[in-house]
């Protein structure tokens, strides 16, 4: 019996999320949006450091996830993707707060479509994006 394959699962949805913040972010700079660029590359950094910490702490494991385990892996990891899916929210500014910004983020990747953005006609285009993108990844994980 191995370590539990859960560090490296959460790792790798995180590295997923750092890459998936790279269309964004490119759309954020061809815009010279400075403030959704640096959410985007510091979202995308953090993504990174922790998918990267958590990947290789994983390193090892088991490859196959348990049943318990993946009950686990479903509910923390759509926790796990809206708190780092929340970071280029609050530090582009389109959420005034964390809380809003996690509310927004979560929504994205549970797919329900609510917003908290005030006004989605003058928020920066990768932060629409992004939106876009998440509801998207979110339906497929449901379906999934």
């Amino acid at each position: 019996m191995g370590f539990s394959p859960l560090p490296d699962a959460f790792g790798r949805l995180a590295l997923l999320l750092a890459a998936a913040q790279v269309p964004p972010l490119a759309l954020a700079l061809a815009d010279s949006d400075a403030p959704a660029a640096r959410g985007f590359a510091l979202g995308a950094a953090c993504a990174l450091f922790f998918g990267g910490v958590l990947a290789l702490a994983g390193r090892g494991g088991r490859s196959r996830l348990g049943p318990g385990e993946t009950l686990v892996l479903a509910v923390a990891g759509w926790g796990l993707a809206g708190l780092l899916a929340a970071v280029p929210f609050v530090l582009s500014d389109a959420a005034p707060n964390f809380a809003r910004a996690i509310v927004e983020a979560v929504s994205g990747v549970t797919a329900t479509g609510l917003s908290v953005i005030d006004s989605l006609d003058s928020t920066p285009r990768g932060i629409v994006l992004w939106r876009a993108m998440l509801q998207w990844m979110g339906g497929a994980a449901t379906l999934v």
